[in-house]
């Protein structure tokens, strides 16, 4: 059903009557009602580190005017090591804060925060490795000495360790912050933001493998805008006014990113070159999804889910409420701000009267249409959070559902699902060469001629930076080789798109599973993986094909264990 037709049939917005608008018309011009501007209201809100793009929306907010517009003087201080956002709001030091969905925890162990807007809808942490240690996939990690943050400031990192199994077999190190512990070989990972350390990794040449949360079905909000519920029952509109001053410098950041840049340089961060911003703006903007849904938005059935999975890790009750925990903003009716100008602009007549009519009806009108856009905005990022942003493709957590169903099935129905792993050969150079956007293209490229080639019912996923995976219920194994040649023949016409000189070509891991007997999802993942590694590690270009036969991993009678993809 129509989300309007809905609201329309609930009987939530009614039109104002004419003496209902006349008698508020009265009001609005008696005597006190109508005041002056008062002076600035200092407030403080208080980073969770250094001053970078990370925060950009709100040196914009200042930089444009907007908190002053909304009656704030606002003072932005930098955190850093040993600076808790939620310690200086709580202890009366900040007016408001930025931390992350650790921001839970706090509320069930007594501080009373309360969350005004998500900033970044995707967190941007990530557990960086060393390719060079012999590290590939996360289980690699085991017995690896790994740095996290103390405290929740890692939560996302932590639940996705937990989450496949990682959590009690990793040697945890307590994070310098100093990415040179990475650099210099002392740890095997580090907790990073991938707005931040991939770029001073890749300026000193060292190799590495990234690992996102969300591929692992840990979907945390990050950059998260809190402050004090007391302070916030005491003061809504100045919660209201901060959140919306803040928004809007957000969408100003975003727009003209090389504006914010130069503030920041010449403001806050001189020490940031202008580079580096701007790789931390093109991940920062991804992060944020701003063309998806609006800043700042927030889904309490997401928090719910963060909630559950905390809870799994003995953080948060399993049940606990979260009500007055996440800010409801004020439904956008009727606001007297927008009938003033109406109002005082001369005597109550008639027009008067009638103007002040048209507006509020216009509000309502305006009202049905937010609630619809907000309805719809919560659906794509419950979508978004089983796909890929960038492609569009179903993610990890997504594949590995879908494989765990096609197990089940082969064995009830005697199907041969197949498992193609495929990463893309000279992916990196072509990114050092072309840029990050160059890359992007190429990965949206494959996504779509795989796509085109491919069923409604097969499935392509996006698990890794330029890796994916191609998962088929049933395909015969006389059919495999084909497939394979096709896939490579899509990721070959996806790079000649783009017209540059590096050739990008695929290394592809095939498994076919004729008997899924004693077989998981992650253990054939990791062995598709495997197959994919030898090739790239031997010819590249190239497929390798196996069969899976309950337990009996081998190469086929007639299948040749490695055929060079152009025949």
């Amino acid at each position: 059903m129509d989300p309007k037709s809905t609201i329309a049939q609930s009987g939530r917005f009614h039109r104002p009557s004419l003496s209902t608008v006349v008698l508020l018309t009265g009001l609005l011009l008696s005597p006190g009602f109508c005041t002056a501007e008062d002076s600035l209201r200092h407030i403080v809100l208080q980073l969770r580190w250094h001053h970078q793009f990370q925060f950009a929306g709100y040196y914009m907010a200042k930089e444009l005017g907007l908190y002053r517009d909304a009656g704030l003087d606002v003072e932005i201080r930098a955190g850093g090591k040993g600076i808790s956002p939620v310690a200086e709001v709580m202890e009366g030091r900040a007016d408001f804060g930025i931390d992350g969905s650790g921001l839970l925890v706090e509320r069930a162990q007594g501080r009373n925060v309360v969350v005004l807007a998500a900033i970044f809808q995707k967190s941007p942490l990530r557990l960086i490795a060393r390719a060079d240690h012999g590290i590939r996939r996360i289980t690699d990690l085991a017995e690896r000495k790994v740095m996290l943050l103390r405290g929740f400031r890692s939560l996302a990192l932590v639940a996705m360790l937990d989450q496949v199994g990682l959590l009690d077999k990793i040697v945890r190190i307590d994070s310098s912050t100093e990415i040179h512990d990475l650099i210099s070989g002392n740890v095997d990972a580090f907790n990073a933001y991938n707005s931040n350390e991939p770029y001073v990794l890749a300026q000193a040449g060292v190799r590495t493998v990234q690992f996102d949360p969300a591929s692992y079905g840990i979907q945390f909000y990050s950059d998260v805008l809190f402050t004090d519920q007391q302070r916030g029952e005491k003061e809504p509109e100045l919660m209201a006014a901060f959140r919306s001053a803040s928004r809007r410098g957000w969408l100003a950041a975003l727009d003209d990113p090389e504006r914010a840049i130069r503030l920041i340089r010449d403001s806050y961060a001189a020490d940031k070159t202008a580079s580096h911003l701007r790789f931390e703006a093109n991940a920062i903007r991804e992060s944020i999804m701003a063309d998806v849904v609006e800043i700042g938005h927030m889904s309490e059935l997401r928090w719910e889910k963060i909630r559950d999975q905390l809870a799994g890790l003995g953080l948060v009750p399993a049940n606990m409420p979260l009500g007055s925990f996440i800010y409801t903003p004020p439904e956008d009716g009727l606001h007297w701000q927008d009938l003033q100008p109406y109002l005082l602009a001369s005597a109550l007549g008639l027009a008067l009267v009638f103007a002040t009519i048209a507006v509020v009806m216009r509000k309502n009108v305006q009202l049905q249409d937010e609630v619809a856009e907000r309805i719809a905005a919560e659906q794509q990022a419950n979508h978004l959070a089983s796909h890929d942003y960038l492609t569009g493709l179903p993610n990890r957590m997504l594949l590995m559902d879908r494989l765990q169903g096609s197990l089940a099935r082969a064995r009830r129905h005697d199907k041969t699902p197949l498992l193609a792993f495929v990463d893309l050969d000279g992916f990196k150079q072509l990114n050092d060469r072309h840029g990050h956007e160059c890359g992007d293209s190429l990965l949206v490229a494959v996504a779509r001629q795989v796509t085109l080639m491919t069923r409604d019912e097969d499935t392509f996923a996006r698990v890794g930076g330029d890796e994916f995976v191609l998962l088929i219920d049933h395909m015969p194994i006389d059919h495999a080789r084909k497939e394979a040649e096709r896939l490579a023949l899509a990721v070959s016409s996806a790079n000649a798109s783009l017209q540059t000189q590096i050739v990008v070509t695929a290394s592809i891991g095939v498994l076919s599973i004729v008997d899924p007997r004693g077989l998981n999802p992650d253990q054939a993942l990791r062995l598709s993986d495997d197959l994919m590694y030898e090739v790239k590690h031997a010819t590249k270009n190239d497929i390798a094909i196996r069969v899976y036969a309950g337990g009996n991993d081998a190469a086929g009678d007639d299948l040749p264990e490695v055929r060079h993809a152009n025949g």
